[in-house]
């Protein structure tokens, strides 16, 4: 064998090209995958916030149920509550003239989230006649 050297490899000719090729891949992956762990995030609280939205409404919606069925009793309490498995139901009823009552029924999640409903109920027709929501 000689002393002569071999050449280096093709690789090796590069001269600095792999590794700014590396870092910038690299970059570009770890942004794509911080944007769509972003995304995932978002996603997943404007689910729960649409989740609890709904338990809310299912609350006001048995809350009225059961209400109607109180105010269609002949002796009704000024406040009372309804319990249910995902939150509770409070009422207040004050009296108002021609036959009418203002209630207000406020609703909380189990998770500790409010609504508060004002309504007007006819006496003589036994329906709502007013209904409002307040966040």
């Amino acid at each position: 064998m000689t002393g002569r050297r071999r050449d280096k490899p093709t690789i090796c000719k590069q001269k600095g090209f792999i590794m700014p090729l590396t870092m910038v891949l690299t970059f570009i992956v770890s942004g794509v995958l911080l944007h769509q762990l972003q995304q995932y995030l978002n996603e997943k609280q404007f689910f729960y916030e649409q989740e609890q939205i709904y338990i809310i409404e299912q609350l006001a919606q048995m809350g009225a149920h059961d209400l109607d069925d109180v105010l269609r009793e002949d002796t009704v309490d000024t406040n009372g509550q309804f319990h249910y498995e995902i939150g509770t139901a409070s009422y207040w009823i004050q009296e108002q003239l021609d036959d009418t009552l203002y209630v207000r029924l406020t609703l909380e999640t189990i998770e500790g989230r409010k609504r508060l409903v004002r309504l007007y109920y006819d006496l003589e027709t036994l329906t709502m006649k007013a209904w409002w929501e307040v966040n």
